[in-house]
Formats: C-alpha cells, sequence, structure tokens
C-alpha cells in the first residue's frame, strides 16, 4: 500500500514538476524573445529548484521500488571502462571547488559485466557526487578492482572531510544527514546513500565504507559481476518494434493527445514549424475519433489520461485500418517498466519523458515518426 502511495503521488508531482522544469527551459532558450539579467537569474533558480524537488521525487520512488521488491533489474553486457568513460563526463560538472581533481583510474584485467549499468551507474554518481561536496582539496578517485565470490568491487575514495566513527552507519539511514560545519552551504535530500546501498544489495552485493575524520572517505560498492548468476527475476529487454507499411497521410498535422493544457502548449512551442499544424485532445475517446478524422502525420500520446488511458488508445488506434499505420510517439511522465516499454515500444515509434523533456529530443522523435516507412519502424527511446 506504502509503494501504491508513493507511485501515485510521486505521478502527481512529476507532471507539474515538469511542466515548470520545461517551462523554464523553454523561456530560457529565448524562443519566446529575450531577458534582462535578472529574469534569466530568477529562471535559473526556478529551474535549479524544480530539478532537486524532481530528485527528490525519483529518489522516494526508487526507495519504495526496491522496498516492495517491484524494481526490475535490466542486464546489458558492458566494460567497466565503458561505464568510466559515460560518468567521466557526466560528472566533471560536478565539482564544487576547483582545487579538487576526478580520477577514474583505468580499469585492468577486469572481465566484462552482466548488470544493470543505469542502477550501477546511479550508484557512482550518487558516490561521486557526494565525495564532491565534502571535498575542498585534492582528489576524488574512481576505481574498481576484481571482489570475492565473483563480484567486481567500485572505489570511490576522497580526500575530504571524513566520517566520525559513530556515524558511519547513521549515513546509510533515509534523511539522516551528520551535522557539522563541514555541512555550511551543502544541501541534500538524506537519500543518496540509503538509495545507493539499496541499490548494491539489488544487485548482489553491498556498500560499505571506511574513513577517519579529517582524512578522507572510500566508500566501496560491490555488485556481482553477472547478475543473472543469482536467484530472483530479471526484467527482460523492451519489445521488438514492427514495421507496417503507412497510409498516405493527410497534410503534416500532429495530434496531441494529453488531459494537461501546459504540456499540450509546451509540446506546440516546442515543435514549432511552418509545415506542421497542430491538433489537439484531452481525452481518449476524443484522441481516438480525431484520429480517425483527420489521420494526422503523428500523434503525440500520453499515457495518464482519465477514463481510457494512453495504453487503451494505442490499442484502439491499432485495432482500426484508418489509424493503425498513424506512427506514435509517448508522451510521459510515468515511470515504466521494462515490461510496459517493450508493450509500448511494439506499436510506437518511441517514448519521450517529459521529465527533463528538451527541444532537441521532442524534433528528433518526432523527425523519425514522420521519415518512419510504418508505425514503431523506430523503436527507439528519448525516457531518461
Amino acid at each position: 500500500m506504502k509503494t501504491r502511495f508513493i507511485s501515485n503521488v510521486s505521478h502527481e508531482l512529476r507532471t507539474p514538476i515538469s511542466s515548470v522544469l520545461n517551462l523554464s527551459r523553454l523561456m530560457l532558450d529565448r524562443i519566446d524573445g529575450p531577458l534582462n539579467a535578472e529574469q534569466e537569474k530568477q529562471l535559473l533558480f526556478i529551474r535549479k529548484s524544480g530539478e532537486a524537488l524532481q530528485d527528490l521525487i525519483d529518489d522516494l520512488l526508487d526507495l519504495a521500488k526496491i522496498e516492495s521488491g517491484r524494481s526490475e533489474v535490466l542486464c546489458t553486457n558492458f566494460t567497466v571502462a565503458d561505464l568510466f568513460g559515460a560518468l567521466r563526463g557526466m560528472l566533471r560538472p560536478l565539482r564544487v571547488n576547483e582545487g579538487v581533481s576526478l580520477v577514474f583510474d583505468e580499469p585492468q584485467g577486469l572481465p566484462e559485466l552482466h548488470t544493470d549499468e543505469r542502477k550501477l551507474s546511479q550508484i557512482l554518481r550518487n558516490l561521486v557526487s557526494n565525495a564532491l561536496k565534502f571535498t575542498r582539496q585534492g582528489e576524488v578517485r574512481v576505481s574498481a578492482a576484481p571482489g570475492p565470490r565473483d563480484t567486481v568491487v567500485f572505489s570511490v575514495r576522497d580526500s575530504g572531510v571524513g566520517i566520525a566513527p559513530e556515524d558511519q552507519e547513521r549515513i546509510f539511514e533515509e534523511f539522516v544527514q551528520v551535522e557539522g560545519p563541514h555541512q555550511q552551504g551543502i544541501k541534500g535530500t538524506g537519500l543518496g546513500l540509503p538509495l545507493s546501498r539499496r541499490l548494491a544489495e539489488l544487485l548482489g552485493g553491498s556498500l560499505t565504507v571506511d574513513s577517519l575524520q579529517g582524512q578522507g572517505s572510500t566508500f566501496h560498492a560491490a555488485v556481482s559481476r553477472d547478475y543473472t548468476q543469482r536467484p530472483g527475476a530479471m526484467g527482460e529487454q523492451g519489445g521488438a518494434s514492427q514495421s507496417l507499411e503507412q497510409d498516405t497521410p493527410h497534410a503534416r498535422t500532429v495530434l496531441i493527445i494529453d488531459d494537461d493544457e501546459v504540456a499540450r502548449y509546451l509540446l506546440q512551442r516546442l515543435l514549432a514549424d511552418a509545415t506542421l499544424q497542430f491538433r489537439e485532445a484531452a481525452t481518449g475517446p476524443e484522441g481516438v475519433r480525431l484520429a480517425a478524422e483527420v489521420r494526422p502525420s503523428a500523434i503525440l500520446l500520453d499515457l495518464s489520461l482519465p477514463g481510457m488511458d494512453g495504453f487503451e488508445v494505442l490499442e484502439a488506434l491499432r485495432r482500426e485500418s484508418a489509424t493503425r499505420h498513424i506512427p506514435v510517439i509517448i508522451h510521459t511522465s510515468r515511470s515504466l517498466t521494462e515490461q510496459e516499454r517493450g508493450r509500448l515500444l511494439s506499436d510506437a515509434v518511441g517514448i519521450l519523458s517529459k521529465s527533463g523533456l528538451t527541444r532537441d529530443m521532442a524534433l528528433e522523435l518526432l523527425q523519425r515518426a514522420l521519415s518512419s516507412p510504418g508505425h514503431g519502424s523506430g523503436g527507439g527511446s528519448a525516457q531518461r
């Protein structure tokens, strides 16, 4: 019940916060005209606060899923070198102090991993982000080495303030932040480390810390090298895309089916183009009716619709010969399971997340939809 409550509340929070973030991004991109210096400063504050709230919502939802046993593990094959390469560029802008260097040791003699790369990356991002916050001089060093029982141990070592022995387990409790002068000016939710430990355990390992006050800390995240060797279900990778012959559509009309007026407005502003015209539907049945009447070149479909949800709308569109070949892009703030993603991607060109929506992302998927020979032929996803 708690997980269901948090999931529902998180979704209801995600929709308005996505609108706040995307509208602030729209204004910062100067699409509707220039900004003065104060307006830009205020919008940057709005965006920063919105991103902090979005991170809190995502962390709460992830913790709830793990607690209830509903968090899925999607395994892929990848190397530590590839993982470090992706993290290196992603994390360097997080440096708080110029006197701190972020170093990734070159992995030596490590086999390929078969586990959930996204969850492992999330663990390391949390650890490195914390280390950078509490290190004023020196370095944060990330390394990996073989561990016992066919594990790989990732270590994040910093030259920061360190953690007192009595606090070294408390930091893994939810919403706990150790008080002290080192906390001044540093804010957080108190969920990063508890979530990272749960994720490490989910991946067949553990998260521990070695630390001395004034001498820095080293966090050790161990994960099973091959998750499939452990008992438990593994999330299946998203389903295959289909390719069907497309009916010749009418003029380049894009139909937006979404009950959120702000979301409909935002999409039209992001995708504004002289060659496109937009039609809107606020409910599923209205969207199905308009699709049959207008025969749009593409459809942007929200999943959380009153009465008839996006899954039912997609099924209804695919049942009718007049609409079955119209390319559909899913536009949602929901956190999808791998089964849901697979189900959607068998009938849609791609998935566009309302969280972190950008003009480039939206245009790329729309171009793919407009140029696809049949619905779902893109089989891609722009969801984060």
